[in-house]
């Protein structure tokens, strides 16, 4: 992961916990809620928690992937499964621990 992405992540990942009804922070919340520790789980697991979500694969995607429009790539994907990419993943668990903190007062 270079380094402009890693500060993009920086900047824009708690913004979103500002937003929970944002889709990237809806499937973001889904995951964590599901996963405990960014690592790997099953898609469909995330993707049931989001049935909601029309556009669940193509916002999934922007989350994947590098790009300059891309919301922050804040997942690695392989065979079927998705986890926080390592060099964010502390950052991600400790702006989502702070959330719940915060939903928790």
């Amino acid at each position: 992961m270079d380094q402009f992405e890693v500060a993009k992540v920086y900047r824009k990942v708690p913004k979103w916990f500002t937003k929970p009804k944002q889709i990237n922070t809806r499937i973001l919340l889904a995951f964590l809620d599901l996963s405990k520790n960014g690592k790997y789980i099953e898609i469909k697991s995330v993707e049931e928690k989001c049935k909601e979500i029309t556009t669940f694969n193509e916002n999934l995607a922007q989350l994947c992937c590098y790009g300059k429009k891309n919301n922050a790539k804040i997942f690695k994907k392989q065979n079927g499964l998705i986890k926080l990419e390592d060099e964010i993943c502390q950052f991600i668990l400790d702006c989502y621990s702070e959330y719940k903190k915060v939903c928790q007062k």
